[in-house]
Parts: structure tokens; C-alpha cells; sequence
């Protein structure tokens, strides 16, 4: 449409004016030009950055009028509102499924597009979410996060860890996912690695020696 002419070659989401398509494309090229002066996180848009800055606050001004809930920013607490009110304003102009938030609704368009905008700079994977490739990129830099506080077990994503508690310790850590991720599990220096172009696998120096 007229509307929105400025289609992205990568991910096939349209605009209607050419600075907000090279400002989406930041997205794809992953350039961050804004950065916050407190912890060094890194933002595309500047507007994502002010946002950013009230993380750094305690102060929750925004409260819910329906609950106990208060929220840092006007949007978040809109977000919320809708759990509330059963709002799904979103919908999905191919299969017609609405959601809550406009985000969810992008991520679900991919499904239709085909789209995978998220690639991994180790094997050269491509993934639809960028949650999915954060995952994936912990096989080649040996990153755990997830530790059980029980038996020391260390594990990659939240299902395993998740499913390690409840099977080993009859726990269910369901609703506790902040509580249990620990970055310092993460190594200090990523295993050293190199992909074996022909299957894709990820091989180890102790693997390649048994492959020789």
C-alpha cells in the first residue's frame, strides 16, 4: 500500500517513510548508536534509551488502577492494563489472530513470512525469535546460566533446568525464572571451537582429537 511503501528486504515489515526503514534496519545490522552512561547497554533508537534510563530508578509512578501492580513507564503500564480488560487490539492480517502487544504480533508474522532476521555469528544459523539464538549461541560459548541450588548442576536454557528441579528435587520453579539464572556461569573464556561446515557440528579440541 501507499501507506506503507518501504518494505524491508530482510524481514519484509513495511513503512511509510524511508528514515523509519533505515532506522528498522539498524535491527538487521546491528548497530547500536546509543548508549546508556550507567551500564554501557547499547540501544538503536534513542527513544529506547530514555526508556532504558528509568531502569536505573526505583521510583514507579505509573500504578494500576485494577491491582497492587506499579510500572516505571506510561507504556508498560499500559501493557499490563490489557491482562486485565482481556484486550487483544493486535490482529494478524493473514490468519486473523489477535494479540495484546504489537511486538507479539510482529514475532507471530514471521511464522507467515518466514522471516529469520536472527543469525548466529559463530555458524551462521538462522533464527525466527531472537530468544531462540540467544539459546543456540550458548552451545558454542559453553554459557549456563541456569543453576541448581541443590546439586550444582548447571544448564543452557530454562525447560531443562526447569524439568531437572521438578524430576531430581520435586520442585516446581515455574514461576521463579528471574530467582535462578546466574551469569557467572558463564566461562571466562569460550571453549575453543571451530564448525564442521559439512554437518554443522560443534566441535571441541577434545572431540577433534578423537575425530583424527
Amino acid at each position: 500500500t501507499m501507506k506503507n511503501r518501504y518494505p524491508c528486504e530482510q524481514c519484509g515489515k513495511a513503512f511509510s517513510t524511508k528514515p523509519n526503514l533505515v532506522t528498522h534496519m539498524r535491527i538487521h545490522a546491528g548497530i547500536r548508536n546509543f548508549t546508556c552512561d550507567q551500564c554501557g547497554k547499547s540501544f538503536i533508537q534513542k527513544g529506547n534509551l530514555e526508556a532504558h534510563f528509568l531502569t536505573h530508578s526505583s521510583d514507579k509512578p505509573f500504578k494500576c488502577s485494577q491491582c497492587t501492580k506499579a510500572f516505571k513507564t506510561a507504556l508498560q503500564l499500559k501493557k499490563h492494563e490489557t491482562v486485565h480488560t482481556g484486550d487483544k487490539p493486535h490482529e494478524c492480517t493473514i490468519c486473523g489472530r489477535t494479540f495484546r502487544e504489537k511486538g507479539t504480533l510482529r514475532e507471530h508474522h514471521r511464522i507467515h513470512t518466514g522471516a529469520m532476521p536472527f543469525t548466529c555469528e559463530f555458524c551462521g544459523k538462522s533464527f525466527r525469535f531472537k530468544g531462540i539464538l540467544t539459546t543456540h549461541r550458548r552451545q558454542h560459548t559453553g554459557e549456563r546460566p541456569y543453576s541448581c541450588l541443590e546439586c550444582q548442576h548447571h544448564f543452557t536454557n530454562w525447560p531443562n533446568y526447569n524439568k531437572h528441579m521438578k524430576r531430581k528435587h520435586g520442585i516446581d520453579t515455574s514461576h521463579t525464572k528471574h530467582l535462578n539464572k546466574s551469569p557467572t556461569q558463564a566461562p571466562t573464556q569460550a571453549p575453543t571451537q571451530k564448525i564442521e561446515e559439512d554437518r554443522g557440528a560443534i566441535l571441541t579440541p577434545e572431540t577433534t582429537s578423537s575425530l583424527q
